[in-house]
């Protein structure tokens, strides 16, 4: 079993990483073709966000503690139904308004799960440096995280942290509502948005949702926000196709400074319309959702 996870993983980072520019649910509906689970699915590619190996490591993953069949298929019906049922009460809440998403990643030097990035190749193996050979690689390799928001109206000013930086329920409220999120929403709305952010327990902390209160902002209660429906966040293909970018032609980085200048002059690049497109799309991606479900092959 655990051979043939890895293949399926190897062969969606690779074909992700082929077609990124699709986004993900062109890699979605490709496999789903082929009867994966669409939860499987969004499974590896939330792996392939955060830059984990295709191969699991020995010893790696969680306890040996599983739901039973009967009790994990229960819980999948349940995350459905609400799934469907709290996306149609966005799209009757919300339908008029701009959505405005906003999420975090981790980058890391090389980004091994892109494909090409994790060989070398010679034309004469024995002249070949041992040092390319048999470069070492970490466990931990470091990394940045990235946290931005996005909307019809493009980026706003992203928060870039180096390694071992967690987003908590102060981090957040500090640095990206107040001196981000806010600023930005101020600067390219007026009272025609609403702003969808991630169920992270950190987004939904205290003295975040009074500040956001206080300040009059237009948000998605956690009451009315579905978990685990990825495929309605347009905000994961973002990362992916910025990620595609930053590691282009098997580029990596010596540090992480090098890291952070390289994403810094990708979103200076970024297609304003390419933004204002995934931006659009959310309210037909929660249409969706609310008519037909969330949508899984056996």
């Amino acid at each position: 079993m655990a051979s043939n996870e890895n293949t399926l993983r190897a062969r969606m980072y690779n074909f992700n990483s082929k077609n990124i520019q699709s986004g993900k649910l062109y890699t979605v509906r490709h496999f789903m073709a082929e009867g994966v689970p669409k939860t499987t699915l969004y499974d590896i590619l939330r792996r392939y966000d955060n830059n984990l190996p295709a191969i699991r490591q020995p010893g790696s993953g969680g306890s040996n503690a599983k739901l039973t069949p009967r009790n994990l298929a229960t819980l999948k019906r349940q995350q459905q139904s609400e799934a469907k049922t709290l996306c149609g009460r966005l799209y009757r809440k919300f339908s008029n308004r701009s959505w405005i998403i906003d999420d975090e990643s981790y980058f890391t030097l090389s980004h091994s799960t892109i494909s090409g990035n994790n060989i070398f190749y010679t034309s004469d193996i024995n002249n070949t440096p041992p040092s390319v050979k048999y470069s070492t690689k970490k466990k931990f390799e470091k990394k940045v995280l990235v946290w931005l928001a996005i909307g019809p109206n493009g980026c706003s000013k992203p928060l870039i942290k180096e390694s071992n930086f967690a987003i908590n329920g102060p981090v957040y409220l500090e640095e990206c509502i107040k001196k981000r999120l806010i600023p930005y929403i101020r600067a390219n709305y007026d009272d025609d948005y609403v702003f969808w952010p991630d169920k992270a327990s950190s987004h939904y902390a205290k003295i975040v949702v009074k500040h956001l209160d206080q300040e009059g902002v237009n948000y998605v209660a956690k009451e009315d926000n579905p978990a685990n429906v990825p495929e309605a966040r347009s905000i994961e293909d973002f990362w992916s196709i910025l990620k595609a970018r930053v590691y282009a032609n098997s580029w990596r980085a010596e540090n992480t400074r090098q890291l952070t200048n390289r994403i810094k002059l990708c979103l200076r690049q970024m297609d304003r319309n390419l933004v204002q497109r995934l931006a659009a799309d959310t309210k037909k991606r929660i249409d969706y959702i609310r008519r037909n479900g969330v949508i899984e092959r056996q």
